[in-house]
């Protein structure tokens, strides 16, 4: 769970601007003359959202890997996260939204009002359904939304999504291996990434409208599904290039009765030739 505990921490940076403002204290001091701007040793407050250690160099806080961080920064242009409206995965949208909280060094209650600020379309109809104190504190606002968008339970749901997935005409392999990674992530949540590995790549190959493209990738034995998604690439790559296009082979269906009069045609046919064939032997021998 993110911890919003701020903290300080200087470094080298901080020690040469301390060193440096000491030094150019003293000139005044050898001159004779008081500094008009003198650098104070006493932790400076915190103003307009930065926070400054006992050197002046500044300090801010953020969220990196679910724990809070603190380095000093320089100004940075703040990035404004993106809306959510439902339609998409909600942990991978709040994995991006936290580290857009990283970047900005938001407190806990800027994350929050803007994590109610990003609800947009069907996902804001929530909104009336979150209490006061859920939207005080990030923690249980991110946990009510969690259970609203992503709830537990759905693994039957997302395994059959996931069996049945394929790839859809025109579309990229680099997509359709994304959309089989997120479902198989949902469908089997306590396996590791590496326990899904196996699954992944059964079904990339399964899904493969491409008889060709399928055996060409099975064949290779991959044994992740980013090695799968390289030879399919290389296979069509190398079918692009010599441009050949395999299209199956199309049987016409016959019926009984067309079958019946192919056969008696054929039939006829051969009868006919070793008929002509006698006569002209006769009239060979005739003429000897």
């Amino acid at each position: 769970m993110v911890d919003f505990q701020n903290s300080a921490v200087g470094n080298n940076d901080g020690y040469m601007y301390s060193q440096a403002s000491q030094q150019f204290n003293n000139l005044f001091d050898d001159a004779g003359v008081s500094n008009p701007m003198p650098v104070s040793s006493t932790p400076m407050p915190e103003y307009g959202g930065m926070v400054y250690d006992n050197s002046g160099a500044n300090v801010q806080t953020g969220i990196q890997g679910g724990q809070m961080m603190s380095e000093p920064t320089r100004f940075r242009k703040s990035i404004i996260p993106q809306p959510y409206d439902g339609s998409s995965d909600f942990m991978q949208y709040l994995l991006q939204f936290e580290r857009v909280v990283s970047w900005n060094r938001w407190t806990e209650w800027e994350a929050t009002q803007q994590l109610l600020m990003v609800l947009r379309g069907p996902a804001q109809s929530v909104l009336g359904d979150i209490s006061l104190q859920q939207s005080r504190d990030y923690c249980q606002l991110r946990n009510f939304l969690k259970e609203r968008f992503a709830p537990s339970g759905r693994e039957v749901a997302y395994k059959c999504q996931f069996k049945s997935r394929v790839r859809h005409e025109g579309e990229f392999l680099e997509k359709y291996s994304y959309e089989l990674r997120r479902l198989a992530k949902l469908a089997f949540p306590l396996l590791s990434s590496r326990g899904r590995e196996a699954s992944q790549v059964d079904q990339f190959v399964a899904g493969l409208s491409n008889f060709d493209l399928q055996k060409h990738v099975q064949f290779q034995h991959p044994i992740s599904l980013e090695a799968a998604v390289t030879a399919a690439i290389e296979f069509e790559a190398f079918e692009k290039e010599q441009g050949v296009v395999r299209k199956p082979r199309i049987y016409p269906m016959t019926s009984e009765s067309e079958q019946s009069a192919a056969v008696g045609s054929n039939t006829k046919d051969i009868a006919t030739l070793l008929l002509e064939g006698f006569d002209k032997l006769g009239k060979q021998l005739a003429v000897s």
